[in-house]
């Protein structure tokens, strides 16, 4: 790793008792991090705190002087009475003056959600509002030389500012910093303890090395770099990508940074010609969500099924009657007739069809809730795949969905036989 270069590093304060209870969840941090890390800038800690004046201004002075800058998310809400603005004034002694233009702003974004707004706002000496093309809540301060943020909580404003307002000004105050560049190789069938088996025999020691599992089921290999420059970081990571990828095997990487599978499948069935359709029984409309999700689906995607009763089995794909009473609506022969049908009827060249039980209830001995069988009907032959998986209900239908893309993958890349019709 870097050792001579600047590294910039920031402490974030995510401010709402709404986020310490769990009604909402934080996504800001995310946003965050990898919008700043991606330029130079780490986010080095990240705290959530209730909405306390006392506790803000303590955690607010205490981290100020131990980071190269601060960010904070939430607490500039009526409903907490700006309460940042309070600690920010007790943590540096500060005043609070009028702010004409902020207040216009705020009014505005008041007034805009239907609600009637006419006190007046007052920021804390030398605060500048962040924006004045959109009616967001937020300002930036410089204290004893080190640039502070306050951001709004509501995530869409919370990118936004900090892609067009916090990034510039972290640039202009720390022009000369360490390059920081992350790479992520993502593996499908193996766990992560595997990956980690193969990939801990390298001797990666200028290259930080993570492993994370995913809730879907997707393991990832995170390689972190730091060098004085762009071409150097590059450099180093794409022969670490290299070695890691020789030493999981090519097979089981599926791409790396933002190629989802369901990006992956459709620039492959893209480039082929090929049709693709769909059938959900337990996953209800999640496997035909994750392809539209990708810009330009279209191109490949036919139409989905979602067959949830047996009647809609036999109405919408014909699968014959005496295999559902014979085998179970969950079951190898279920799952194949679902992905034959889905293809027949919509005249594709490849359908996926998923059948299971996603519980919480509904299991037996011989077919345990997460009993999930998966069909691919792909030219002449058809293949399905038998999966128990653990979980509650949400999990085991996203893992179905990651399965059956998976599955397909797989036919794609390793199934020379595999053309368009």
């Amino acid at each position: 790793m870097c050792r001579t270069a600047r590294s910039v590093e920031g402490t974030l304060i995510v401010v709402g008792n709404e986020v310490l209870y769990g009604d909402v969840v934080d996504i800001n941090t995310s946003t965050i991090g990898k919008t700043l890390f991606q330029e130079g800038f780490l986010i080095a800690r990240s705290l959530i705190l209730p909405d306390n004046r006392s506790e803000l201004a303590k955690a607010i002075r205490y981290w100020h002087h131990r980071s190269d800058f601060l960010i904070t998310t939430g607490g500039l809400e009526p409903a907490t009475n700006n309460v940042i603005c309070d600690a920010l004034c007790d943590a540096f002694g500060l005043q609070q003056v009028r702010n004409r233009a902020y207040c216009e702003t705020f009014r505005k974004r008041i007034n805009d959600a239907g609600l009637s707004w006419a006190d007046e706002t007052d920021l804390p000496e030398g605060a500048v509002e962040l924006t004045m093309d959109r009616p967001y809540m937020g300002f930036r301060m410089v204290v004893e030389n080190k640039p502070l943020y306050c951001l709004p909580g509501v995530p869409t404003e919370v990118a936004y500012l900090v892609e067009r307002e916090v990034l510039p000004d972290l640039k202009n105050h720390y022009p000369e910093r360490t390059c920081f560049k992350r790479r992520i190789i993502r593996v499908q069938r193996l766990s992560e303890w595997e990956v980690a088996k193969r990939v801990g025999k390298l001797d990666l020691a200028a290259v930080g090395v993570g492993y994370l599992s995913r809730i879907e089921g997707e393991t990832w290999v995170t390689l972190t770099v730091c060098a004085d420059n762009g071409n150097k970081a590059d450099e180093f990571l794409n022969e670490a990508e290299r070695r890691v990828v020789n030493a999981i095997g090519r097979k089981f990487v599926s791409g790396k940074d933002g190629e989802e599978l369901e990006k992956v499948v459709g620039d492959m069935l893209r480039s082929r010609g090929m049709k693709l359709a769909v059938a959900e029984s337990c996953t209800g409309g999640m496997l035909a969500a994750r392809i539209i999700s990708v810009p330009g689906a279209s191109d490949y995607f036919e139409r989905g099924y979602i067959v949830y009763s047996n009647k809609a089995k036999v109405e919408e794909l014909g699968v014959n009657p005496d295999v559902l009473e014979r085998y179970g609506a969950v079951s190898e022969q279920t799952a194949r007739a679902m992905a034959v049908g889905a293809k027949e009827k919509a005249g594709v060249d490849v359908a996926l069809g998923i059948t299971g039980i996603a519980g919480p209830t509904g299991g037996t001995r011989e077919k345990p809730v997460g009993t999930v069988f998966i069909g691919c009907a792909c030219d002449d032959r058809t293949v399905v795949e038998h999966h128990v998986l653990r979980g509650e209900r949400q999990i085991v239908q996203m893992r179905s969905v990651q399965a059956a893309l998976r599955l397909l993958w797989e036919l794609l890349t390793h199934d020379s036989s595999i053309h368009s019709s």
